[in-house]
């Protein structure tokens, strides 16, 4: 600690060994060491004869105890100074220092109490400045993954618009040649195309959902960078208060895993993209089939080099 080690070794020299406690009567033995009236005198009756001094082992006799009144009187004042600075906590006033063990604030006499004995205790206004920087840290670091937030979303819009278009391109061109049939293949260019609809829907699903997971990640992050922000503009006595729990939060909320997004349906487009030459190559058979079948003009018309198909039967 930077200061309060005259003030706990004197604190130290008031604490009577056997009951742990501030000395109540106390007396001195014969071997110069002190303890309350009540302490002593029940550990010799308690000890087999002859009773030893708790801290030296040598031989203590009760009549030869005498009262320690200078110690008696610095007991009292301590006990008084600490009652006076409990009631002044109760207003506010007394609570100065910040024990970074325990995080909490203190005031002088319980920095010198067992309960924060060794403990890191620092001015409050000192203490304040250092979670305010930490504050700053964290509040940078959740900046920045919204900013990363943010340029993903609109990648992901931007995204979103291109495989659409591609979608409806290819739709177009498998619109495109199943127009230049006939009639008996009808139900399956439907069938086609109500499997590229239902792709179309489930894109517009996958990716509402990831933008809306996107949506809410940067609303959270908002969120606690405003409630951080705020936070630092407390008053330390205020901005310290459960300052373990409300710094956990935060970090929990930078150290959150990135929103997993949903997978998308690339695959299944392709997988139709390449169907699709098949078909071509189904309609050129269907002409030569139809050729052998109906040598004499029965069928009028040709697949070109585009997959268009142009005839009559």
């Amino acid at each position: 600690m930077a200061f309060g080690g005259p003030k706990k070794q004197l604190y130290s020299e008031t604490i009577c060994s056997l009951c742990l406690n501030l000395f109540q009567d106390p007396v001195l033995t014969h071997c110069r060491h002190n303890f309350c009236r009540v302490c002593i005198i029940r550990h010799c009756q308690e000890s087999p004869a002859p009773a030893l001094c708790p801290l030296c082992r040598a031989t203590v006799k009760l009549r030869n105890l005498r009262p320690n009144q200078q110690l008696a009187n610095i007991v009292e004042t301590i006990r008084k100074a600490k009652k006076g600075e409990k009631a002044e906590g109760r207003i506010g006033v007394c609570k100065k220092f910040f024990c970074k063990n325990d995080q909490v604030l203190i005031c002088v006499v319980c920095d010198t109490s067992m309960e924060h004995w060794g403990h890191d205790v620092v001015p409050m206004e000192e203490a304040a400045q250092e979670y305010k920087d930490k504050f700053e840290a964290l509040q940078q670091s959740l900046e920045k993954k919204r900013t990363t937030a943010i340029e993903r979303k609109l990648a992901e819009e931007e995204k979103k618009q291109t495989f659409l278009t591609q979608i409806k391109l290819e739709k177009d061109e498998i619109t495109s040649v199943f127009k230049e049939m006939q009639k008996f293949i009808k139900a399956k260019e439907r069938l086609w195309l109500d499997q590229l609809g239902e792709m179309e829907k489930e894109t517009e699903k996958i990716w509402e959902e990831n933008i809306t997971s996107l949506t809410k990640e940067i609303g959270r992050l908002s969120t606690l960078i405003s409630e951080m922000a705020k936070k630092r503009q407390q008053p330390p006595i205020r901005l310290l208060q459960d300052i373990g729990s409300t710094l956990k939060r935060y970090q929990e909320g930078l150290l959150r895993q990135v929103v997993e997004l949903s997978p998308r349906p690339e695959k299944r487009l392709r997988s139709y993209s390449q169907k699709r030459p098949v078909l071509l190559k189904a309609m050129e058979n269907f002409e030569e089939f139809l050729e052998e079948t109906f040598p004499k003009g029965k069928c009028h018309g040709s697949v070109n080099g585009k997959g268009n198909f142009s005839g009559r039967f």
